[in-house]
């Protein structure tokens, strides 16, 4: 086969790889589905023992000043490392509006009361919207006096399992226990979130997730390029290319994703001793487990279209090399 030819099969497949990467969401999507439907089944089959651990899980968060909320349906659990100011000042600013609103439902449940006989809001369009207030008031207060934040999405997976690991992720931040390596690692992704959010405010964005992939396919692509160029002119001029340079494409994505990889196997490896800790069953150890691994799978999957894209941009920009030094060879006549 000739050289040109070889060139062109090389290109195609590059392509293919590339083409491959556009579906990287999809791989993603799939692993997020396992995880969920892994956790919703374990969730159902330990309903009376995930309480009474859920129960334990959260006074030790209380005894470190872990404020452990319900978060919003659908966007799943998360930790934040630290409660900012601007987050406590717009929680004060809803202690007068919801305090306002349960003196109007004891003004509206006494003109029922009036009207018929009936003592309460039951049957109401306002039924139980002031336990929902009083709840929220609560976790208001134990927001204000805490270090950092859990919140914890009961539409989705395990709430448990998820609880463990959010505080497996505490345990990395405000001088904890965790581990050295964890601390590392959580600092870190820290510092590559900040960026992150800045790159999601500059696109006027709120999906982390296509961020995140686009500036690690974006590495990936880059360093391939550069990688494969030079490549390709080491070779066309007989030089033996160094190792460094062969690993050039995947260097900046594992560098940009493996703290975050670190953090979450560390909060898991954290959240499976707290379980233990407080008492769970061997059986539901190894149901979380399985969850945590799940859950593991999501942001490993988020990792194989950078190297895909650095490796098939890497073939695109050996073609190029050859013949960006066939070309200064012509000039040069």
């Amino acid at each position: 086969m000739k050289k040109e030819d070889k060139d062109l099969v090389k290109l195609a497949g590059a392509g293919g790889l590339l083409a491959v990467v556009g579906s990287g969401s999809k791989l993603n999507e799939d692993a997020a589905k396992y995880y969920l439907q892994k956790g919703k089944s374990n969730s159902k089959k330990f309903a009376e023992e995930s309480k009474s651990i859920s129960g334990k899980l959260k006074d030790l968060a209380n005894k470190q000043k872990t404020a452990v909320i319900r978060g919003k349906g659908g966007e799943g659990s998360f930790h934040l490392s630290e409660i900012s100011d601007t987050t406590k000042e717009s929680i004060r600013k809803q202690f007068k509006p919801a305090k306002d609103a349960i003196k109007k439902l004891r003004e509206y449940r006494k003109e029922v009361e009036l009207q018929t006989g009936r003592k309460g809001l039951r049957g109401t369009p306002h039924e139980g919207s002031k336990r929902k207030i009083k709840t929220n008031l609560k976790e208001f207060k134990k927001v204000l006096n805490s270090r950092d934040l859990i919140a914890i999405d009961h539409s989705l997976s395990d709430p448990t399992a998820d609880l463990a690991h959010e505080l497996g992720h505490s345990m990395h931040v405000s001088g904890r226990n965790g581990s050295k390596v964890g601390k590392i690692a959580h600092k870190l992704k820290h510092r590559i979130d900040e960026l992150d959010r800045k790159t999601m405010k500059s696109l006027g964005t709120n999906n982390s997730f296509k961020v995140g992939a686009g500036i690690g396919t974006g590495l990936g692509v880059t360093g391939g390029l550069l990688s494969g160029i030079k490549a390709g002119r080491d070779e066309k001029k007989g030089k033996k290319e160094s190792v460094l340079n062969k690993l050039a494409p995947y260097a900046a994505p594992l560098a940009y994703k493996t703290p975050e990889l670190v953090s979450e196997f560390e909060a898991s490896r954290q959240g499976l001793k707290l379980l233990k800790k407080v008492g769970a069953s061997k059986e539901y150890r190894k149901a979380a487990r399985k969850t945590m691994g799940a859950a593991f799978g999501t942001y490993a999957s988020a990792l194989a279209a950078p190297l895909l894209a650095g490796y098939g941009a890497r073939q695109v920009g050996k073609i190029i090399g050859r013949r960006t030094v066939k070309t200064d060879d012509n000039n040069k006549k």
